[in-house]
């Protein structure tokens, strides 16, 4: 039975002629009058709490969102992405092309064998380029220890 039924049978209490049964109907609907408002306060409380959870999560995500992109200059050599030095150069581990050019996210790569990197984020494998290995001829005489 809700609050308005109850004015409802009030009103027709008080129409009649003894006024006993109105006196306990305006009892109840004052019962649960005040039962409305603690259940009313109550959930203000929550609500209240809900918010104050969620600016603390949004201010958690902010500095997450910090950690992982932080203010440094980046440059693009080859695949990669590398923080700079004070000169422009390339220094440091490589960073995830794909996390950084979609979403902006700093994401260092991780080693999955000599030649390729993995992301853990994005689950991309890259390869690395093998550096160029210079090989010198060593005359004979070195060996032999004559000149032939």
């Amino acid at each position: 039975m809700g609050i308005l039924d109850l004015v409802k049978d009030g009103v027709k209490l008080a129409q009649a002629s003894d006024n006993i049964p109105f006196i306990k109907y305006m009892d109840e609907l004052r019962d649960k009058a005040n039962e409305f408002r603690e259940k009313t306060n109550d959930m203000r409380d929550i609500i209240f709490d809900l918010k104050e959870k969620s600016r603390e999560k949004d201010e958690e995500i902010k500095q997450l969102k910090e950690r992982l992109n932080p203010k440094k200059t980046l440059i693009k050599e080859g695949d990669f992405y590398y923080e700079t030095d004070d000169q422009g150069k390339a220094i440091g581990d490589k960073y995830c092309s794909h996390c950084y050019q979609d979403e902006g996210i700093c994401y260092f790569l991780s080693i999955v064998h000599h030649y390729k990197v993995d992301c853990k984020r994005c689950s991309n494998t890259f390869e690395v380029p093998r550096p160029e290995v210079q090989v010198k001829a060593i005359p004979t005489s070195h060996f032999w220890g004559d000149d032939r």
